[in-house]
């Protein structure tokens, strides 16, 4: 989807500060009269559908090694 303002930046460019405030109010009056939809809401998933497909390793809650955390520090 190409942004309203990208698409048309040389017109509005071209605009004076009266006919660009004038646009802004039109555009903002519009979206405010929209309503907006309601997504709908997901069904809950029952609890343990993955059940014996996963083992979660004895030393998940180790320390991660000083090479791994420099790594996400950026050292």
């Amino acid at each position: 989807m190409v942004n309203i303002v990208e698409r048309y930046s040389n017109e509005i460019k071209q605009l004076s500060l009266e006919e660009r405030l004038e646009l802004a109010t039109l555009i903002l009056n519009t979206l405010k009269d929209e309503t907006p939809t309601a997504l709908p809401r997901p069904s809950k998933r029952p609890i343990g559908l993955a059940e014996g497909q996963f083992v979660v390793p004895a030393d998940f809650n180790d320390p991660l090694p000083d090479e791994l955390l420099d790594a996400f520090e950026g050292k």
